[in-house]
Formats: C-alpha cells, sequence, structure tokens
C-alpha cells in the first residue's frame, strides 16, 4: 500500500467547496492518495450501495480525475494497492478514493491511514471532524508539538476553525486555510458520476501556517499541496493575515453584501423578520445605479478597513505574493490601484455566475449579518477617525467620508430587520 503512496491524504468531506477548489488541487499532487471521506447521506446512497465503483469526476465540463468508490474497509485498501501507478495521466498524479460510509469503524480505518487531513465541511467542522479523528484513536494520546499531523482546514468560518485548533491543539495541528473560489452547486450520479459547478476562475489556496514551527512549505515529504499550481505561500504570519482579511471583507462580505441587496430589493426595506423568500442574486452590471452606490460604498468601506488594519508594508508583501505587483514594494497610489481592481474583479466574478441569496447566506442569516455585515458596521461607530492613509485612499475613489459613514449606517440598520425571529418582528 505504502510503497504506491508517499503520503495519504484525508479530506473531509465531498461537499460543493471541497469538490470545486480543495479536492482538484490535491489531485495535482503526484505519488499520494486522497481518500475523501463522506457520509453516505441521501444524495450519496445510490452510489455508496455499487461500490466498489469508479465514477468520474468533473468541474464545470473540465474532468479531473476518475474516483475508486467503496464503502468497506476491504475495498478500501484495494483501491489503495491498486495496480495502476498513482502518476496515472487520468488522475493528474494522486489516487483519488471516495469513502462512503457511516460506520465508525469504516471511517475510523481511513482515519488511521492519514499523514495528513484537510476540511472542507461547513457548519459540520467541529462534529464531524472530532468524531473522525476519534473513531481512528487519534486524540487519544497527546502528541508532541513538532510530531503532530497537520489538518488544513478549508473554511470559510475561521471563528470556528479557531475554535477546533483550540481544542485539538495537544493531538493535531490545525492549520487555518484561506480558501477563494465562488462552488455554486454539486451533482452526484452512478453513470455520469459527481460533477461539481463554479465560477470559470480557478481560485486559490493559501495555508496559513507561516509561523508554525514546521511550515507546510518547508516540508515536502508530508505537504499534500502542489506547489505550482493555484496553492500560494506566504513568507510570514502579517502577510497572511492581510490576504486572508481582504479575501474575508471584499468576497464574503461583498457576497453578503449584494445578498442583503437582494432580498432588501425583492421584499422590501419595510419587511421584518427573516427573508420569505430564496431569490437570485442581484449583480454589480444589473444593479440600478443607486444600489451600485450601495455596493461602491460597502467595498470603499472595506477596504478603509483593510488600511487601518494593516501595514503598508504587509499590504505590499501580500500583493507581491500574490503576484499583483512585480516590487515588493510601489507607491500608495499604486497600493490603491491594485486594490480597486481587486474588488471590480471581484464583482465581475459574481456577476458572472447564477447565484442565489440563501447560498450566499449558507441558509444562516442570522449569522451572515453577525460576522459579515454589523462588524462594518461597527467599526465605523468605533473609529471617528481614520488614519491619513484611509483619508488618501477615500481621496483617491472620490468618495465623502461623511456620507460612507452614513450609508454604512443605514444599510446596516435595515439590513438588521431581516434577521429577526418572528416573534421580534412584531
Amino acid at each position: 500500500m505504502t510503497n504506491l503512496c508517499k503520503r495519504i491524504h484525508i479530506h473531509l468531506a465531498a461537499g460543493k467547496l471541497g469538490l470545486g477548489l480543495a479536492l482538484p488541487e490535491l489531485a495535482r499532487k503526484s505519488d499520494q492518495a486522497v481518500i475523501t471521506v463522506q457520509r453516505a447521506s441521501k444524495q450519496f446512497k445510490e452510489l455508496a450501495s455499487r461500490a466498489p465503483i469508479t465514477v468520474p469526476f468533473r468541474v464545470n465540463d473540465a474532468k479531473i480525475c476518475n474516483f475508486a468508490v467503496v464503502s468497506s474497509v476491504p475495498q478500501l485498501h484495494s483501491a489503495l494497492e491498486a495496480k495502476e501507478s498513482v502518476d496515472d495521466s487520468d488522475s493528474n498524479g494522486a489516487r483519488m478514493i471516495l469513502l462512503l460510509s457511516e460506520d465508525d469503524s469504516v471511517v475510523g480505518a481511513a482515519a488511521k491511514l492519514g499523514t495528513s487531513f484537510s476540511t472542507s465541511l461547513g457548519p459540520g467542522l467541529d462534529k464531524v471532524t472530532k468524531s473522525t479523528l476519534d473513531a481512528g484513536a487519534l486524540l487519544d494520546t497527546e502528541v508532541s508539538k513538532n510530531q503532530r499531523k497537520k489538518l488544513y482546514a478549508c473554511e470559510n468560518d475561521h471563528e470556528a476553525v479557531e475554535k477546533l485548533g483550540k481544542d485539538l491543539d495537544k493531538y493535531i495541528e490545525v492549520v487555518p486555510m484561506l480558501v477563494d473560489k465562488i462552488c455554486i452547486d454539486r451533482i452526484i450520479g452512478v453513470e455520469d458520476g459527481i460533477k461539481c459547478t463554479t465560477e470559470s476562475w480557478e481560485g486559490y489556496i493559501l495555508p496559513m501556517d507561516a509561523a508554525s514551527e514546521n511550515p507546510t512549505v518547508e516540508n515536502e515529504e508530508t505537504n499534500p499541496w502542489p506547489t505550482n499550481s493555484v496553492t500560494v505561500f506566504a513568507n510570514n504570519a502579517a502577510t497572511e493575515e492581510y490576504l486572508f482579511k481582504r479575501k474575508w471583507y471584499l468576497v464574503n462580505g461583498t457576497h453578503t453584501t449584494l445578498a442583503f441587496l437582494t432580498v432588501r430589493n425583492k421584499e422590501g426595506d419595510d419587511h421584518k423578520g427573516l427573508p420569505d423568500g430564496d431569490h437570485p442574486l442581484i449583480t454589480y452590471e444589473k444593479s440600478t445605479a443607486q444600489q451600485r452606490k450601495v455596493i461602491d460604498h460597502w467595498c470603499v468601506a472595506r477596504a478603509v478597513m483593510l488600511f487601518e488594519e494593516h501595514t503598508i508594508d504587509a499590504i505590499c508583501d501580500g500583493l507581491y505574493t500574490m503576484k499583483e505587483i512585480s516590487e515588493k514594494r510601489v507607491p500608495e497610489g499604486e497600493v490603491f490601484n491594485r486594490t480597486i481592481n481587486y474588488y471590480h474583479k471581484v464583482l465581475q466574478r459574481m456577476g458572472a455566475v447564477d447565484d442565489m441569496s440563501q447560498r450566499v447566506f449558507d441558509n444562516d442569516v442570522k449569522e451572515s449579518f453577525r460576522i459579515r455585515l454589523q462588524p462594518v458596521g461597527e467599526f465605523y461607530r468605533e473609529h471617528a477617525e481614520l488614519s491619513d492613509l484611509s483619508k488618501q485612499f477615500l481621496q483617491h475613489v472620490n468618495v465623502d467620508e461623511e456620507e460612507l459613514r452614513k450609508s454604512i449606517h443605514h444599510f446596516t440598520e435595515v439590513s438588521e430587520q431581516f434577521t429577526m425571529d418572528s416573534e421580534e418582528a412584531i
């Protein structure tokens, strides 16, 4: 089994983000096997009943690899010991296995094989991760820091990732991952296999462990991520933090602004209570002049937060890491232009896909408001005076600070009405 694979990587689970970004990237790494552990839920029942079976895996119209679908320990071992070389061109190098089971003994057997782990679980992060590791007896004995295996948390909720990292600190190293790609839908079939629908942009992944005693990029033997594809590595924690905040504010945050703008447009500003329906997401290109002004204000407001929270050196290093500038330090005007270009590209990406408000809310309007919209309103209430750099940026984009503050306050106040329970709305 190990003669064919230097690494056996365990990924939890086959959700949209995992299928659309993490798994295609893991599939590119040669001489490793990737076991995706997925509960045999309703969508996967028929596929599980046909195991062992081989099915194609596609993202949009591009074939990524074939999945060897298994549901038992003997089937798993057979898939790992298969005669095909792991550098078979059909799988771009990695042996890709999909384990469909709800049996703890089967899941645990897979977990025990893991040299590294990753997740794309969303709300199930804490429960599923801990139960999987526990089933593999990986939480039974404390492990010294330099011997701990890594678990790469490909999640948008970094509060949950931080909590998981603290809980597992004595057993495994949880690495927060910056993941950026719009993943819309997944289709699970037997004849046609597994397909994930995403935006056309390839996206990117950034492991945030530059400050670790054992950084991923310095350990090729255990690193499951390719270094010449969409995975990016920063050289310090300050750069990682800037790039994470930029994505969180201007991708996740902008998405949430569009979602609240959508429900306000469809259900009215007088609406009180959770949204009544799920609506096609407003895009910048198809919005009214007034809606565009709101969107612009929120992009600018979040960009200002970046300038308030990060040094110009960290920002330049982030731009250089992402190959958005060719020199490690550029004038402030160039930094402003790159920031504007970034959120314009984000708006173009969001306008290029057919999206829905509830998908953006992740079916939790209250939580979306709490972590993505409310903090912006709170920031501007708590920061009566902006830095000179932020003021220069506002001049650069020709936005009046007082008008910006009023716009943010009003939108936050009206959007909060859509987070009320029925009793609160009466």
